[in-house]
C-alpha cells in the first residue's frame, strides 16, 4: 500500500512536468532590456522623481509615485537592485486595470539521472515560460504582488490551474530585506493602476488593507489538500479492497 501511494505521487509529479512541457521552452529567450547609455537625461529625471517619493515616505503628507511602462523598464535597467528582473521581466503596456508584461521565467524540468560533472545523482533540465502576463498589482502584507489574470504563450494554451498556482505572483518578495525597497513597500497604503500608470500611494491615516483575500492566498494550499485527499482516497480504497479480499479468503478457508 505504501508502494502504491509512492507510485501515485511520482506519477502525478511526472504528469505535471509533461503538462508544463506543452507550454514552455527548452531554451531561454531573454526579453528586451532598455539601453540606458542613450537615455542618461531620462534616467537622471527618473531617479530624481523616485528620490522625491522616497523622501516623502518619511513625512506626514500624502505622497504618490506614478510610473509609465517605459519608466518601469528604465528603472529595471538603471537600478542595480533590480538587476534580477533584467532579461526576464518587461512591462509592454497597461490595458485598463491590468498590466501586460513580457516574461522569460526559468522553471524546473522533469527529474533525471545526473550527467557527468553535475552535482548529485538526480538533476533536471530547466524549462522556460516565455510569454505575456496579464496581471493587476496589489498589496499583500507590505509587499507588492501581481494578481495574474492570464498567461499568454504563442502557439500554446496555459491551463487555468497553472495560472492559479502562480497567482498571486510575489515579484517583490526578494526585496523585503532590501534596505531601501523593503521599508518603502512597508510604508505604502495602496497600489493601483490609474491613467495608464502604476501608482504607489502612501496616505497618512489610511490603513493598508490586503487587496488579496484569504481564499486567493490559500489557493495553493487548497489545491495541495485536494490532491492529497484524492491520493488518500485511492490509498484507502486499495487498503479496504485488500482487507476485504483477505477476510473473504479467510472465510472461505474456514
Amino acid at each position: 500500500m505504501l508502494i502504491f501511494l509512492l507510485f501515485f505521487s511520482v506519477y502525478a509529479l511526472f504528469r505535471q512536468y509533461d503538462e508544463i512541457a506543452k507550454f514552455t521552452a527548452l531554451a531561454a529567450r531573454p526579453v528586451e532590456l532598455v539601453d540606458v547609455n542613450s537615455r542618461e537625461n531620462e534616467v537622471r529625471q527618473l531617479k530624481e522623481k523616485i528620490g522625491d517619493f522616497q523622501r516623502g515616505l518619511g513625512g506626514d503628507e500624502e505622497v504618490s509615485l506614478a510610473l509609465t511602462p517605459d519608466e518601469m523598464n528604465l528603472a529595471i535597467a538603471a537600478y542595480d537592485a533590480l538587476r534580477d528582473l533584467r532579461g526576464t521581466f518587461r512591462v509592454t503596456g497597461i490595458d485598463g486595470s491590468a498590466m501586460r508584461i513580457a516574461i522569460c521565467f526559468q522553471l524546473n524540468g522533469k527529474p533525471r539521472l545526473s550527467r557527468e560533472g553535475e552535482v548529485g545523482w538526480m538533476s533536471a533540465d530547466p524549462r522556460y515560460l516565455i510569454g505575456t502576463l496579464v496581471a493587476r498589482p496589489a498589496l499583500l502584507k507590505h509587499e507588492v504582488v501581481l494578481q495574474i489574470d492570464q498567461i499568454e504563450v504563442e502557439g500554446a494554451a496555459v491551463p487555468p490551474e497553472f495560472v492559479g498556482h502562480m497567482s498571486p505572483y510575489r515579484l517583490a518578495e526578494r526585496y523585503l530585506g532590501d534596505p531601501v525597497i523593503g521599508p518603502a513597500m512597508a510604508a505604502l497604503t495602496r497600489v493601483e493602476i490609474s491613467d495608464g500608470r502604476l501608482v504607489f500611494i502612501k496616505k497618512p491615516g489610511e490603513v493598508p488593507a490586503d487587496e488579496i483575500g484569504r481564499d486567493e492566498v490559500d489557493s495553493s494550499s487548497r489545491r495541495f489538500f485536494t490532491i492529497f485527499g484524492i491520493a488518500a482516497t485511492c490509498f484507502l480504497s486499495v487498503a479496504g479492497l485488500v482487507v476485504y479480499m483477505g477476510m473473504r479468503k479467510k472465510s472461505s478457508g474456514a
